[in-house]
């Protein structure tokens, strides 16, 4: 059996999302919904009590706002792991994670196949290289969207980490690599297909958390998954990750926002009366 674990913003998961669920997932399930209406949780926090009330041998820990589009999903997920070497599957993730703080959509080594609606309008993503005609690739950590995880390895060692960290960021990339750490794989599939209705957000309390996980997790990095590449080849694109995301801070920041703006009527008054001298 399945126990479908959701963290959910309402008292409840939408009808809409119950039925898709009915009709798409083709095995037995539960339902283990997480009422945060009140905001009483973590997602952390939330998950490790999901975990407690689950009665099944596979627990999907997805969002509230996704809708299945593969037919016997669920199925599909218990043929997986068969395989005893896999501890999670995820539908989208990373290969490669640097020597420095990072998320997963920040490497240029990534698959991903998901319908992304956002505000009604709906793009089909798809990056499925590292697959090599087959629909299942090692992975180094993957997003937290949808993850599949045996229960069986929640048993006193893996469990999301409620007490370093707080708020909903690095749930996913944290729980791979405790499973990374047990010597199980981390794995993503291509036969799962998928519609997430929301974007991500950066805030502080992000990159809060990412320095968390970057401290916590730094003795593994540079990492790699899936792939094979020299080692010199992972510190230069460690290098450029760093580079881009130093770069995107300072873009972001509001310092930089502040400046933009109060940099603009300046250079409106020099083109006009400067320039016109």
């Amino acid at each position: 059996m399945i126990s479908i674990i959701t963290c959910s913003r309402k008292a409840d998961i939408s009808d809409e999302l119950k039925q898709n669920i009915k009709e798409t997932i083709g095995c037995e399930y539960e339902l283990v919904v997480i009422d945060n209406s009140t905001n009483q949780y973590s997602i952390f926090s939330a998950y490790n009590e999901g975990v407690r009330r689950a009665k099944g041998e596979i627990l999907c820990f997805m969002h509230d706002d996704i809708l299945y589009h593969t037919k016997n999903w669920g199925e599909k997920v218990i043929n997986h792991f068969q395989d005893k070497t896999i501890g999670l599957i995820g539908l989208l993730g990373t290969h490669f994670m640097p020597s420095v703080p990072s998320y997963w959509v920040m490497s240029p080594l990534y698959t991903e196949n998901i319908v992304q609606n956002t505000n009604g309008v709906k793009e089909f993503i798809k990056n499925d290289y590292f697959f090599q005609n087959m629909n299942i690739v090692d992975a180094v950590a993957c997003d937290g969207v949808c993850l599949y995880i045996r229960k069986e390895l929640f048993n006193g060692i893996t469990e999301f980490d409620e007490k370093s960290y707080h708020g909903f960021h690095f749930y996913d990339m944290d729980i791979c690599m405790q499973i990374n750490a047990r010597n199980y794989r981390v794995c993503i599939v291509n036969d799962i297909l998928i519609e997430h209705c929301s974007g991500g957000k950066y805030s502080i309390d992000f990159y809060k958390a990412q320095n968390i996980f970057y401290n916590k997790w730094k003795s593994f990095f540079p990492i790699q998954k899936g792939i094979v590449m020299p080692h010199y080849v992972l510190n230069h694109l460690s290098n450029l990750i760093f580079l881009a995301e130093d770069s995107r801070i300072v873009r972001t920041s509001l310092s930089y926002t502040l400046g933009s703006k109060l940099i603009k009527p300046i250079k409106w008054l020099i083109n006009k009366f400067w320039n016109n001298k």
